[in-house]
């Protein structure tokens, strides 16, 4: 067993539950259970506030209709958004209505279609980049929340899934400590937790884009 492995969140949640040794409640696969209905809790959140911190490597869509729709690599469903660009090396699509001219395509679910139902076809590829729902975490399925010490969010959301069942616990205690791990404790000022972590870790990513990659003024020549 290794810190932060799906062995050790098991450990983990049991001790915070402070689950006896010999349970005829839960057996392990439950606790996995709730470990992983946390992993896909804090990945949703994460993909909302700061989806770049989840992303994986470039991946391409499919087409089975010739270029009328595009589908998602193992039909995942992206969460928050998905940087969709044409080849690896060419312009960003930008994503609209069904009848926006002036947009690309529009999001169906774990695919996207052109506007308008026209074909497109790209000669270099259609790549993407995305949040993915994480499998579930088992003996042998690892949790893939990275960094592996945030991955202490998913034992406070796990035991508050578990104590929420049925409603015959008290869910707080658990949700005191997510809380003040994953947004910050209020009474310590500067603590924005791990998401505040997160959305500071490359600030401005993505700016060089909206402004066109103008050198500033004052770098002149040297640029």
């Amino acid at each position: 067993m290794a810190d932060w492995d799906s062995a050790d969140l098991l450990a983990r949640i049991k001790r915070l539950t402070d689950a006896p040794a010999l349970d005829e409640a839960m057996t392990d696969a439950d606790w996995y259970q709730y470990l992983t209905q946390g992993q896909q809790r804090i990945v949703r959140i994460i993909a909302t506030h700061a989806p770049g911190a989840l992303m994986e490597a470039p991946a391409t869509l499919s087409t089975a209709d010739g270029g009328v729709t595009y589908t998602f690599p193992n039909s995942d469903f992206p969460l928050g958004y998905a940087e969709i660009r044409d080849g690896r090396a060419g312009s960003v699509l930008t994503p609209g209505s069904d009848f926006n001219e002036w947009a690309d395509y529009v999001l169906e679910g774990s695919r996207i279609r052109m506007v308008g139902g026209r074909a497109r076809t790209f000669g270099n590829g259609l790549y993407c980049r995305y949040v993915k729902l994480p499998a579930a975490i088992s003996a042998s399925s690892e949790p893939t929340l990275q960094p592996e010490p945030m991955r202490e969010l998913i034992v406070y959301a796990g035991a508050e899934e578990w104590a929420m069942t049925g409603g015959l616990r008290d869910p707080a205690p658990y949700a005191s400590l997510l809380q003040k791990k994953l947004s910050g404790d209020p009474m310590i000022p500067g603590d924005t937790g791990w998401l505040g972590s997160l959305k500071t870790r490359v600030f401005g990513q993505g700016s060089d884009g909206a402004y066109g990659g103008m050198a500033y003024w004052w770098r002149g020549s040297l640029r």
